[in-house]
């Protein structure tokens, strides 16, 4: 299994679900859904897998639940196009 793990920085109740790009070494997203009783992390789990391609299971919050700044783990075996994805909005891979 080819994993990445990847810091979000996340607006919860915004007007849209969007991934914004990475500033700071964070991803932005933003997400319609409130955050309460975990569905602004739910949401940024669909909205993140669907940006890149992925299915909703291979991407999984590994922290902070309850605060805007979070770490995801992406599972992102045999989905060579997820790594491109990430360059053209600002990414640099930890060694």
């Amino acid at each position: 299994m080819k994993v990445l793990q990847v810091k979000v920085k996340v607006t919860a109740g915004a007007g849209k679900n969007v991934v914004d790009g990475f500033v700071e070494g964070y991803l932005q997203v933003r997400v319609k859904a409130p955050a309460r009783e975990g569905r602004a992390n739910r949401e940024v789990r669909r909205v993140v897998a669907s940006f890149l391609g992925l299915e909703e299971d291979r991407v999984r919050i590994l922290e902070r639940w309850r605060k805007s700044r979070k770490t995801l783990l992406l599972d992102i075996s045999g989905k060579e196009g997820v790594m491109e994805k990430l360059r053209q909005l600002g990414f640099i891979a930890q060694a």
